[in-house]
């Protein structure tokens, strides 16, 4: 299995209106075509559990690659 091109360190996103967006610099000169998602809880019971993300998106161009 191929070692992935990027990693990053857990990053805070919040649900509240406004912080709901998060962009990770990650230096690839390009969009990537898969990312994966983990999310936990900050606090509470679930706080120790990882929840595996889904999502994706529709790719139009090849200039949608670069809009990093």
């Amino acid at each position: 299995m191929k070692r992935p091109d990027f990693v990053s360190d857990w990053l805070y996103l919040s649900v509240q209106t406004g912080k709901d967006l998060l962009k990770a610099p990650h230096g690839l000169g390009q969009v990537p075509v898969l990312v994966q998602v983990q999310a936990t809880p900050p606090d509470g019971p679930n706080k120790d559990f990882v929840f595996n993300g889904m999502g994706g998106y529709e790719r139009l161009s090849n200039a949608a690659r670069t809009t990093c």
